[in-house]
């Protein structure tokens, strides 16, 4: 199992994935906050390259801290692959 990463309040983070859908026709991402509030629902990601996709969530100073959950859903005709991950956010302080 993967470490879980960790970021400062207020910084933009990237997140890139990995999903074997070489050519989706969408590829959408949620954040859920550690107090279950939805940061963000359903935005596009980038399609950087095949399989690979990539979004830049920025943060705001007055984000809670703790653990993120991110949903990533890539659709390829009647076909849909998700993923969960988790990251940090930790105060600068």
């Amino acid at each position: 199992m993967k470490a879980k990463q960790k970021f400062l309040v207020g910084t933009a983070i990237q997140i890139t994935t990995f999903i074997s859908v070489a050519t989706a026709t969408s590829a959408k991402i949620k954040i859920v906050d550690s107090g279950g509030v939805v940061q963000v629902d359903n935005a596009d990601m980038s399609a950087d390259a095949p399989s690979i996709y990539s979004y830049i969530y920025q943060s705001k100073d007055t984000d809670t801290c703790g653990d993120c959950v991110t949903t990533i859903s890539v659709a390829s005709g009647g076909y849909t692959a998700v993923a969960q991950d988790m990251f940090t956010l930790e105060s600068q302080a």
